[in-house]
């Protein structure tokens, strides 16, 4: 996993590589700042380089951090970076994550199902 972001952005970053290293089980969560990014895309977004080899955890971390899915990315990566994912953080998480609490997991639950559940029958 691949985490760019804009270097304003370094509290963020630290606590997102910290769930996923602990709570998703990443082995390895590399971090770029991004000091070109002038304008942090409005909603945060994750390309596919594994090839579609781990569908389950690309749909986990779409439906965990709301993630806009690309094909095409708009970033270029350096060469020697080999992640399955890679991931820009954009407004909506630094928004949500900005946050003084040390737990990231208490901060998303809150947050991952914004839109409420219907009634259900009896």
């Amino acid at each position: 996993m691949t985490l760019l972001y804009a270097p304003e952005d370094s509290v963020v970053v630290e606590k997102m590589k910290r769930f996923l290293i602990e709570q998703m089980g990443c082995i390895k969560v590399t971090t770029i700042p991004l000091g070109l990014l002038e304008n942090r895309p409005k909603q945060s977004m994750i390309t596919d380089r594994s090839d579609l080899q781990k569908p389950w955890s690309l749909d986990e971390l779409i439906k965990i951090f709301s993630l806009k899915k690309e094909t095409v990315f708009p970033f270029t990566l350096p060469p020697t970076d080999t992640s399955d994912f890679a991931l820009v953080i954009g407004d909506d998480l630094v928004d949500i994550l900005s946050f003084d609490e040390n737990d990231i997991t208490d901060i998303l639950d809150e947050n991952t199902f914004p839109e409420l559940l219907p009634p259900q029958p009896r």
